[in-house]
């Protein structure tokens, strides 16, 4: 929406500045966006959301990206993952959550024991997924779910 307004603003700038429109005209057009613009904003983060929610994707999964994406809330991060869903992004999606878990995984105490034991235990099929499971977990700030199933 914010790009929609600032094209608006240009063309209104560029209308004044040809003359052909008054200061109040400027300031009018760059007011409320109109309902048709708000209908269509609404229908897009409709289909965004939709997508999010067929998804493989959780919350947590949205609380890690928006940190990591530097936005305000979970629900812009999965507006985010809707559309990048919809783009048939879903690999890029996958990749950053991947490589995200696999650090705060990598840059916790827990050994490849650690992790051997997890996947047994969580019925994972390799270490591997049980190191992504301990970083997702550290990363929503849940590690005594690991710290209870080692113990």
């Amino acid at each position: 929406m914010q790009k929609k307004n600032t094209i608006t603003f240009s063309l209104a700038a560029a209308a004044a500045f040809a003359g052909q429109l008054g200061p109040q005209a400027l300031q009018s057009l760059q007011a409320e966006p109109s309902q048709n613009q708000t209908a269509v904003t609404e229908s897009l983060a409709q289909k965004q959301i939709g997508a999010y929610s067929n998804s493989k994707y959780t919350y947590d999964d949205a609380e890690i990206l928006a940190q990591l994406w530097g936005l305000a809330a979970p629900w812009d991060a999965k507006l985010k993952m809707g559309s990048m869903i919809l783009n048939g992004q879903s690999a890029s999606i996958e990749r950053i959550l991947e490589s995200r878990q696999f650090r705060a995984y990598s840059d916790s105490q827990y050994s490849y024991e650690d992790a051997e034991s997890l996947a047994q235990l969580w019925g994972l099929e390799s270490p591997w997924d049980a190191k992504l499971k301990m970083g997702r977990l550290i990363l929503n700030g849940k590690p005594e779910q690991i710290d209870n199933a080692l113990e």
